[in-house]
């Protein structure tokens, strides 16, 4: 019943993560540096936009696993559903219109994102493709997620900018915030949900890598 749940808060944080990444490819002022690849790689293939997520998130199994990471069953489902979740939302989500709608549009999804992220890590089931990148480069620099997370969206807004992806004032937005938000809601993830829900100390990897410091 326990881990059942645990699957549950997972499967709620995914959804939550594809609200956001839907609100700021809407908002017309960019996205994050990962949506924008994403964006920019499926305006090249043809592809949709949650396909081209999937793809992206196969890739990066491998180099998280490369980095002590390996795939959980909640990796699969990061990969798989994150995509599927974005392109039902993108259906249904209008575009932002106007500045004020635009700036809304960025700030509520960088922080339903960094929510939806920090929700489905706090059970310690596993991390997606990204997280699992940003969890091992933390673990293998011994620096905190924030910095971790900074650090990767700085070098792959390089590649979106290179792959002509949506790029704007929300795509510097998200590189700079999402660590910290990140950061921050992890520390209320672990406050609010019941401790049943909440990855303890001895477990298969090092707490070291959800780290709030």
């Amino acid at each position: 019943m326990r881990r059942a749940a645990q699957y549950g808060v997972v499967l709620l944080g995914l959804a939550v993560v594809a609200v956001g990444l839907s609100l700021m490819l809407r908002s017309g002022l960019g996205m994050g540096p990962w949506g924008a690849f994403e964006q920019g790689l499926a305006a090249r293939t043809g592809i949709t936009f949650g396909r081209a997520s999937q793809l992206v998130g196969l890739a990066l199994i491998l180099l998280a696993w490369a980095l002590k990471q390996p795939p959980t069953v909640v990796t699969v489902m990061n990969m798989l559903l994150i995509g599927e979740f974005s392109d039902r939302f993108l259906a249904v989500l209008p575009a932002a219109q106007g500045l004020p709608a635009q700036v809304a549009y960025v700030a509520a999804g960088l922080a339903v994102q960094s929510i939806g992220i920090a929700v489905y890590l706090t059970p310690g089931l596993g991390s997606g493709p990204r997280d699992g990148v940003m969890l091992g480069l933390s673990e293998a620099m011994n620096t905190s997620i924030r910095f971790a997370r900074v650090c990767i969206d700085l070098t792959v807004l390089v590649l979106a900018l290179a792959m002509r992806g949506p790029i704007g004032p929300g795509t510097m937005t998200h590189a700079l915030g999402a660590g910290p938000l990140i950061q921050f809601f992890l520390k209320c993830c672990r406050k609010v949900l019941p401790k049943a829900m909440v990855r303890t100390t001895d477990k298969s990897r090092p707490s070291r890598g959800l780290r709030a410091s």
